[in-house]
């Protein structure tokens, strides 16, 4: 008999920064909020209903022994040419999408 081989639907993650989890996300993935509350967030970057999303559980806190605890250590997305990936990463990291537009030359 074949394995199989199901498709990952979607990552959910508990965080006590809604807001700052959506401002990363989105433009790193190219992904929008599909659903909002004051609790929850569920976003996506093709026609599923959502591919990522965080709950704001109350509470929670930043946790110094997280090394040492059991958890997810990581989630990785495939992006196309490494370049693409680099200047979206350059634009949510150093802000160079605003500074271009600054810029009469657009360089």
């Amino acid at each position: 008999m074949a394995p199989i081989k199901p498709t990952l639907h979607h990552v959910m993650m508990k965080t006590s920064h809604l807001d700052g989890m959506i401002a990363w996300y989105a433009p790193v993935i190219g992904a929008q909020v599909q659903l909002r509350d004051q609790a929850a967030a569920w976003m996506t970057n093709d026609e599923a209903n959502h591919r990522i999303g965080f709950l704001a559980v109350p509470g929670l806190g930043n946790d110094a022994e997280k090394v040492r605890h059991n958890g997810m250590h990581h989630c990785a997305f495939e992006y196309g040419p490494r370049r693409k990936f680099r200047r979206t990463a350059k634009r949510q990291f150093f802000g160079l999408a605003a500074r271009r537009k600054e810029r009469p030359n657009g360089r």
